[in-house]
């Protein structure tokens, strides 16, 4: 497993971004899908990996930091959402900022508790190219 783009997203990582979806983030106030589907991916590679395995602590905290970087933001009417890339829902709803959050929030208590993720419908889900 390539944790690579995990750890450009930890911003106590020797590894952090400032071009990664957490760097763009905090930095410029910028929510790019695209920069978010990479973590996405690797996050759900995390889940899998570890689903029914003791999550080791530098990912717990790694996941903890996104998380506070991400959802610990106060005045999110300031943050942008750039190259939009998003797939169609059940209910034809264009996904705000809070679907987003929600998603990548949901995802990263799964992780953690080691909650079922493959049952949840999101109203912000990754476009089917």
């Amino acid at each position: 497993m390539n944790l690579e783009n995990f750890y450009i997203n930890v911003k106590k990582s020797d590894k952090f971004s400032p071009k990664s979806f957490v760097g763009k983030f905090i930095l410029q106030g910028v929510w790019s899908d695209k920069d978010y589907w990479k973590l996405d991916r690797v996050l759900i590679e995390i889940y899998k990996f570890y689903k029914n395995k003791k999550l080791p602590k530098d990912i717990f905290a790694g996941i903890i930091s996104i998380v506070a970087d991400i959802c610990g933001i106060c005045e999110k009417s300031e943050i942008y959402i750039t190259n939009k890339c998003y797939g169609k829902n059940i209910d034809n709803v264009i996904p705000d900022l809070y679907n987003r959050y929600e998603r990548l929030n949901v995802l990263c208590k799964c992780i953690i508790y080691k909650d079922k993720f493959e049952d949840i419908c999101f109203w912000y889900n990754k476009k089917e190219i």
